[in-house]
């Protein structure tokens, strides 16, 4: 029977990655930890995953910007929402 190296695992096997940060931010996600009980890799996912929603709605934010200066597409942009905002057939109001 051959034996179970690192590569030979599934691809679905978890391996730790290792990131160096400054002495500063391993002392604040050790402050966070202690004050929230959370783990530190718990913590790392949390702020990327806050990071990577903020970065798509910058991105987000940034193409409203850019079809706000076209006029011709701005304008159809909010005939769009119009349209979709318009009155809902619920009989309410």
């Amino acid at each position: 029977m051959a034996s179970s190296s690192p590569k030979s695992r599934s691809s679905s096997h978890r391996q730790a990655k290792h990131v160096r940060v400054s002495d500063r931010s391993a002392e604040t996600l050790a402050f966070i930890s202690t004050l929230t009980a959370a783990s530190k890799q718990a913590i790392v996912e949390d702020a990327l995953e806050h990071y990577r929603r903020k970065l798509i709605m910058e991105s987000v934010l940034d193409a409203y910007c850019a079809l706000e200066q076209d006029p011709t597409e701005w304008q159809s942009l909010r005939a769009e929402f119009e349209e979709l905002e318009g009155p809902i057939a619920d009989g309410i109001g």
